[in-house]
């Protein structure tokens, strides 16, 4: 099966891949065109193998590093992520010393009943 890739107006240099990739080859064709308007031969290379899926690479980061390191009851954790793909709809479970508290949310407010509790977030 062959589905065409226009590239990207401003770089055509590069592709990003998509999930309608996986399991394909690509192929480039590129023609030369000189200065003078000369169009030369059409060159073509294809990947050996074809494209397969790694698990996102996925990086969280606190929105505010000043709050999450002298956190205050009234006020809110707040995470962001980024990744190397899109991710999907993730599982978000905010944790209270091992005890599941609140779920699919990127912020946590932090009340009274934290005090010296141990609070983490785990995002799948």
């Amino acid at each position: 099966e062959t589905h065409e890739i226009l590239p990207n107006e401003d770089d055509n240099t590069r592709l990003m891949l998509t999930p309608a990739e996986y399991g394909h080859q690509i192929k480039v064709d590129y023609t030369p065109v000189r200065a003078d308007g000369e169009v030369g031969g059409t060159v073509s290379c294809v990947t050996e193998d074809a494209v397969v899926a790694y698990p996102p690479h996925v990086r969280i980061e606190w929105a505010d590093d000043t709050m999450a390191a002298h956190p205050l009851v009234g006020t809110l954790l707040e995470f962001r992520v980024t990744s190397n793909q899109e991710t999907g709809h993730p599982i978000i479970t905010w944790v209270r010393d091992g005890e599941e508290v609140l779920h699919n949310t990127y912020r946590y407010p932090l009340r009274a009943e934290d005090i010296g509790h141990k609070i983490e977030v785990r995002y799948v």
